[in-house]
């Protein structure tokens, strides 16, 4: 079992009533200090050292909780705490207990060391790994978008090690491929219920940090912190797929949803789709 490497806390205190823990302010509070941790630390100066090298999430489980996860979306991987939403004889969540939450962190940091093998997984960044695919705008079939198979793993419905058998990676060249590949080239992508294949370039393809691609616009937390880890793994700066028909067929009013215009019509050879589902049309 590997075990987990120094790393830096951050928190938000939450609320004492144990009616409700996670409230709008408190998840925006907790949203916006870690963006500006994640931001400070991931500088476009040192964006290749993707730091932090992980993002865990240690909550307490309440009747309110998933409201938390799904306010920090698929970007961090999360630990539930140990007995800590569990209620004791006077009535109280055991969160409030020094020696119930020392006890729960020191099984939260074993949850870590199982999750750290896991992890390596997200860092591989394989091109037969649907888990880097842009969660809205990857169509698997005609009702569900990939986000809804990122929330049964997120929910526990689906494990961490799951493949996502019903997706099913194809061998693509520059004949099936003409914009994208040349000569004797071959890649492994997904192709979704549309037909549209989505192509991981390689690093040097890559367009810019998520950040850098909204210009001017006001960036929401979320929409950072999306564009930079998934499930607790960095993401580099400027990942993204290129979203793209088969053939050399042109994209011709397709619709995308652009996490920051809402949905757009697509031309052209290819739109540009990071993994925080920023929609780019493609510039040739």
């Amino acid at each position: 079992m590997a075990h987990p490497k120094p790393c830096s806390v951050i928190y938000s205190p939450a609320s004492t009533s144990d009616n409700r823990i996670y409230n709008d302010d408190y998840i925006n509070q907790l949203l916006k200090t870690v963006v500006d941790f994640v931001a400070k630390r991931r500088t476009a100066k040192d964006a290749a050292r993707e730091t932090p090298s992980f993002v865990y999430l240690l909550y307490v489980g309440s009747s309110d909780s998933e409201r938390l996860l799904r306010g920090l979306d698929f970007a961090v991987f999360p630990i539930e705490m140990p007995h800590l939403g569990e209620w004791d004889t006077r009535g109280r969540m055991r969160r409030h207990d020094h020696d119930d939450v020392a006890f729960a962190l020191g099984e939260a940091t074993n949850l870590i060391s199982d999750a750290v093998d896991i992890a390596e997984r997200w860092k591989a960044r394989r091109s037969r790994d649907a888990v880097l695919l842009p969660p809205v705008n990857f169509q698997v079939d005609g009702e569900r978008q990939m986000a809804r198979l990122f929330l049964e793993m997120r929910q526990g419905n689906r494990g961490w090690r799951d493949r996502f058998e019903e997706l099913t990676p194809k061998q693509f060249s520059a004949e099936t491929l003409p914009d994208a590949l040349d000569g004797e080239q071959c890649e492994w992508c997904f192709q979704d219920h549309r037909s549209i294949v989505f192509l991981k370039p390689k690093a040097p393809g890559f367009h810019g940090g998520s950040r850098e691609t909204l210009e001017d616009e006001p960036v929401a937390g979320i929409d950072v912190l999306r564009g930079l880890y998934r499930f607790g793994a960095p993401i580099p700066g400027g990942f993204q797929h290129d979203a793209q028909y088969e053939g050399g067929r042109s994209l011709n009013g397709v619709l995308f949803n652009c996490c920051r215009k809402g949905e757009v019509k697509v031309s052209g050879s290819h739109a540009n789709v990071y993994a925080n589902d920023f929609v780019r049309l493609a510039k040739k």
